[in-house]
């Protein structure tokens, strides 16, 4: 997605804009002693995080799910893919 909205030359201004508003839920942590990595309390409330987690590995990023939401959402996509192969194709797979 990064890469769609940097090369994005149809309107670089309103490119800008999005690129602020959409990274600006960003942060920066380190991971402490023990390996953990401290999550703003903003997000953990944006994704409804309560005590466990789902991590999930994606390209060169890992998305952070409530336990409680990703199985749902899982499904569904599941069921999407499995229904509609033609996405595949499209992606050259």
């Amino acid at each position: 997605m990064d890469e769609k909205i940097v090369s994005n030359k149809v309107a670089e201004g309103d490119t800008q804009e999005f690129s602020r508003w959409f990274y600006s839920s960003a942060c920066e942590e380190t991971m402490d002693q023990q390996g953990r990595i401290r999550i703003p309390q903003n997000l953990i409330e944006y994704a409804g995080l309560k005590k466990d987690i789902v991590m999930v590995g994606i390209s060169k990023r890992a998305e952070v799910w409530a336990k409680e939401i990703w199985p749902g959402y899982y499904e569904q996509v599941d069921s999407k893919y499995k229904e509609n192969k033609d996405v595949f194709e499209k992606l050259g797979l």
